[in-house]
């Protein structure tokens, strides 16, 4: 009964018990070739002996032998349904292989067993939360953690989907739960001061930022909300690097995020202003989509484009846009690099949402008319605000501007005919981001404005 296990055999018999237990222990240590032969023994003998069915399953499962592991747990199921801790690794073999509704099952039948099991309640809330059950999601972490609040990264993941709820507070209490169980818990201590900032606890935020920057000193995305909280001078513009990042996270569900829960309508926006300035869309023009993110925007300016092309910072923003098949030539670029390095090459560029990465918009601005035709159209969206300032850092990590700075700086790089419109580019947390849609034309003739 002791196949190759590395030890001797004992030289006397061993109860069921004792065997089971030395065949737990060598799959607990990866010892699989000495464990599943014990487990086969029991069951020529006991066919129906649960642990040992329980334990092949899982040993099964381990192997990749999927098809395997789900007979042998579900014969255990069927001899004990009443064993909670076999519940509930059955409805972990099953939450692996994406059959949600069965795991779910599993989990309920394990804890119907034994109400206080903490590792089914968290991992029916990981159920909850893959199904898109958020607030159920949050009780049963909830369960889990009254029964046993020994773990940071139980209370993190509460925080987690507390936050994604919108419930900043209560996320603030479990991410310093978290971090008061451990102290170096970097997801903790990345999001505790998100949380704050979302509830305008700012100076707290700062410190919460700051402990970042001791566990990462440097990161680009700490050093930009320090200073988006006030803790840090604002740079000119988001980092490249944290531009990236940001999007190539956020690029397999950006569409559907910003579209179904954002409300969000920047491009329509644009494009209506466009139709009032430019001829009828006859495919003769080079337009560039600045910024261009997955391509909103494509499908809108395609009609009026010879050559469409779109520039990026995020590689993945740019995966989705290419499956499109409605650019021509898309590139991974800075932007204002990107247009000084493409001089009088476009007749049309439009900026939907990018410019609230950029505080000043002088370089934009220059870069821009250096990369337009005489006579092209120069059309972008941004956020605004009321104070008196030309450009303001929020705390949400994106820029804002006065509504005059804009005309002011593109006059200065010698634009023409220049336009703004108020609109509502989204909606947060109900309330509308105001914004502008502002137009503005290269001269014709080097020198001259062109006529409004």
């Amino acid at each position: 009964m002791y196949p190759d296990s590395g030890e001797d055999p004992p030289t006397e018999a061993v109860t069921l018990e004792q065997a089971l237990a030395l065949a737990v222990g060598w799959q607990r240590e990866g010892r699989l070739d000495a464990a599943e032969p014990v487990y086969r023994q029991i069951l020529a003998v006991l066919p129906d002996q649960p642990d040992a069915l329980h334990f092949l399953g899982l040993l099964e499962f381990q192997r990749g032998h999927e098809d395997a592991a789900l007979e042998w747990l579900a014969r255990a199921v069927a001899v004990a349904p009443g064993h909670a801790g076999l519940r509930s690794n059955h409805g972990n073999v099953l939450q692996t292989l994406g059959r949600l509704d069965e795991a779910e099952r599993e989990y309920r039948a394990a804890l119907a067993a034994e109400p206080a099991l903490v590792a089914a309640w968290n991992n029916l809330g990981v159920v909850l939360h893959a199904a898109g059950r958020r607030h159920e999601a949050i009780e049963a972490y909830r369960h889990a953690l009254e029964l046993e609040a020994s773990s940071a990264a139980d209370h993190h993941r509460l925080a987690t989907l507390l936050e994604r709820c919108h419930e900043y507070e209560a996320a603030a209490v479990h991410h310093r739960a978290a971090l008061a169980l451990d102290p170096q818990h970097l997801g903790a201590t990345r999001a505790l001061g998100h949380a704050l900032s979302r509830l305008g606890r700012l100076d707290e935020a700062a410190v919460a930022y700051r402990a970042w920057l001791a566990l990462e000193p440097g990161h680009p995305l700490a050093e930009l909300r320090l200073a988006a909280c006030g803790g840090a001078p604002a740079p000119a513009r988001c980092s490249d690097a944290v531009v990236r990042g940001l999007f190539d996270q956020y690029a397999g569900h950006f569409d559907a995020h910003l579209r179904g829960t954002l409300d969000y309508h920047a491009p329509e926006r644009l494009a209506d202003a466009l139709a009032l300035v430019l001829d009828a869309p006859a495919a003769a023009l080079d337009v560039l989509d600045a910024g261009c993110g997955t391509g909103l925007c494509g499908p809108l300016l395609r009609p009026y484009a010879r050559q469409l092309s779109g520039v990026d910072l995020s590689p993945k923003m740019l995966e989705q846009a290419a499956a499109l098949a409605m650019y021509d030539a898309l590139e991974t670029a800075e932007l204002c690099a990107w247009l000084n390095a493409h001089p009088g090459a476009f007749d049309l560029l439009v900026a939907a949402d990018t410019l609230c990465y950029f505080g000043p918009l002088a370089d934009f601005a220059a870069a821009a008319a250096a990369a337009l035709r005489p006579g092209g159209w120069l059309a972008f969206t941004l956020e605004t605000h009321t104070e008196a300032l030309d450009h303001r850092l929020n705390a949400c990590g994106r820029y804002s501007h006065a509504p005059d700075y804009p005309l002011r700086v593109l006059a200065g790089a010698g634009f023409g005919q220049l336009r703004s419109q108020p609109v509502v580019l989204r909606r947060e947390r109900g309330a509308p981001v105001e914004g502008l849609v502002v137009l503005a034309r290269r001269p014709a003739t080097p020198g001259y404005a062109c006529a409004d």
